[in-house]
């Protein structure tokens, strides 16, 4: 469609103030609101399986300071209240659960009504330990905290006796920025009322409690070592280190970190005087990327959240849309980001590549109540796992997206693959702006490299239906070429039924045109030319090898009235996006 924005000069984004307030309450019912007060409501969920986390504590602040906190109920809901008198930007939720680690998510003001979920991630270990020796607390052999005997002390300033209980995370951020707490940012170096945004190689959360289960910190004078497992490229040879202020919702910069080598296993050791999460970041150059965001009749959306992600870095940065529609947002320089829009709704995602001067967007992002995100990720092996994505098409046929069909049109209505990436961590992005056709979607990965299996550990599959979020990991056992996901119903009424599937396969989900067959028949003349012969192969013998790709687009094309420039366009386009995929690896 058409937009009603071209490409202009943006503005900044404005975020409007909002009127709120304070209940220092603690009630574990959800309380009728009392008069003169606001409310922010959201439940607590496990990250991976959105399972309600019931009866753990979770807290609100504004303005620097904590106006109220709560308990879950048993369904994980929660509601916190604070004065109407009360003016602010943004206010910052936070929680932090037994076996969970902490999280923690800045509401602006104009997101208040809305629902606030917080996602915790389960721990990755529990290491029980006696405060009066010095000790080495490990997750799978490795070493992430060395603290000195006799270390600790309770809420009273005593020093604790008997055994303490730690909890320990270690967040790789190449992997999944997403289980950073709140915002990656700190304050200015230059003007500490301003943020600056803050990319991360590394981070670990430990926290302690005593026998009784209450919490205990560091003595006054008291050091530990902590040893962050290094992530991304190139890797400094010294880091500043961060921790994270859960109450004011930002990264504050003490000590220093440096890269060590121990035992093949690259670490950020640094020593710290208290423990929440560490954090090894530094800051970064940017620019600004500046754009618009309407809904599908081309009307100007205020106050919509603008994200972006670094596919080459590991940072990531927020903005609002002003009363037009306008936006500017922070990424770095000389980079490639993702960027998208969501209030609840979501947009496309779009790949940029930034240079050394701000840039601006051509089109506006499109909100939509009826678009859908699948987004992948996974670790540093395999270096290539594909997003497939099947449906019908009309009545008799059904379409099929993957890296060489990343486009279809279903009743009027396009799909995408908005990215594919082809060396390690992902994200691959399928969006899909409408269910335009009752019938059954499904949606599987397939191990393209093959060179090591799927790892459950590392693998996640993330799902935005009808607004809501639902998370998938790949299930136990022995891994196989196909993880078939889940699969969506979509009825004549337009209503969605979500069912997990979850299962390893060396199939397919259904036909699919002999792609196996088709990549190795590739594979074979693929390794038989180098990369020059085979981009300027003769239109017949490129046509040729990827014949069983174009059928798809031929099966799903309306008409049935495809010519054979239109194959042999086709062909190519899916040829080359093959060969630029094994020159990838």
């Amino acid at each position: 469609m058409k937009f009603k924005y071209s490409k202009v000069a943006m503005l900044l984004a404005l975020s409007s103030t909002l009127v709120a307030c304070n209940d220092t309450s603690n009630n574990q019912e959800i309380v009728q609101q009392e008069e003169g007060k606001s409310s922010v409501t959201g439940n607590l969920k496990d990250y991976y399986t959105n399972a309600a986390i019931a009866q753990k504590s979770v807290q609100l602040s504004i303005n620097g300071v904590v106006v109220d906190s709560t308990m879950s109920n048993d369904d994980g809901s929660f509601e916190l209240q604070f004065l109407d008198t009360l003016i602010f930007d943004n206010a910052i939720l936070s929680s932090d659960a037994e076996g969970y680690t902490e999280v923690s998510k800045r509401v602006a003001s104009t997101e208040i009504d809305l629902e606030n979920n917080l996602y915790l991630p389960p721990i990755h270990a529990q290491v029980v330990f006696s405060a009066s020796e010095s000790s080495e607390l490990q997750v799978d052999g490795n070493t992430l905290v060395k603290i000195e005997a006799d270390s600790f002390v309770n809420a009273n300033g005593e020093t604790v006796t008997g055994n303490i209980t730690s909890e320990l995370f270690i967040i790789d951020p190449t992997n999944d920025i997403d289980l950073m707490p709140g915002e990656m940012v700190t304050a200015s170096a230059t003007d500490p009322s301003a943020e600056v945004p803050i990319e991360s190689f590394g981070a670990i959360t430990a926290t302690f409690t005593d026998d009784s289960g209450e919490a205990v910190r560091l003595a006054d004078g008291k050091t530990a070592e902590v040893r962050i497992p290094a992530s991304g490229s190139p890797l400094p040879e010294t880091m500043p280190l961060y921790y994270y202020d859960n109450i004011n919702g930002i990264w504050v910069e003490e000590g220093v970190a440096t890269l060590t080598d121990m035992d093949s296993v690259y670490y950020y050791v640094g020593t710290v005087s208290h423990f929440t999460t560490w954090n090894a970041d530094r800051v970064y150059e940017t620019i600004m990327i500046g754009g618009c965001v309407v809904d599908t009749e081309g009307e100007a959306i205020s106050s919509a959240r603008i994200s972006t992600e670094g596919q080459d870095y590991n940072g990531r940065s927020s903005a609002y849309s002003d009363a037009d529609g306008y936006f500017s947002i922070p990424a770095k320089m000389d980079s490639q980001v993702f960027v998208s829009a969501n209030t609840g709704q979501q947009s496309r995602t779009l790949t940029i590549n930034t240079e050394d001067q701000n840039t601006t967007i051509d089109e506006c992002l499109i909100l939509d109540n009826a678009t859908s995100k699948i987004e992948l990720k996974w670790g540093l092996n395999p270096d290539d796992l594909d997003s497939h994505f099947f449906g019908p098409s009309d009545e008799n046929s059904r379409f099929h997206i993957a890296y060489y069909n990343q486009t279809v049109v279903v009743n009027g209505s396009n799909i995408y693959l908005d990215v594919d990436d082809t060396d390690s961590y992902g994200p691959e992005i399928i969006t899909v702006p409408q269910y335009s056709l009752p019938g059954i979607y499904k949606y599987a990965i397939y191990n393209f490299s093959n060179e090591t299996a799927i790892k459950p550990s590392e693998t996640r599959v993330e799902l935005i239906l009808d607004e809501q979020r639902t998370l998938f990991v790949p299930p136990a056992g022995e891994a196989k070429r196909w993880w078939h996901v889940f699969e969506v119903e979509v009825f004549e009424d337009g209503t969605k039924t979500v069912t997990t599937v979850n299962e390893w396969s060396n199939t397919a989900p259904e036909e699919t045109d002999d792609e196996e067959e088709f990549e190795e028949e590739f594979e074979e003349e693929f390794e038989s030319n180098d990369e020059n012969s085979l981009q300027q192969a003769p239109t017949a013998q490129l046509s040729s090898i990827s014949m069983r790709s174009t059928r798809s687009l031929i099966n799903t094309n309306e008409s049935k009235k495809i010519t054979t420039s239109n194959i042999v366009e086709q062909s190519n386009t899916a040829s080359s996006l093959l060969i630029n995929k094994y020159y990838a690896k």
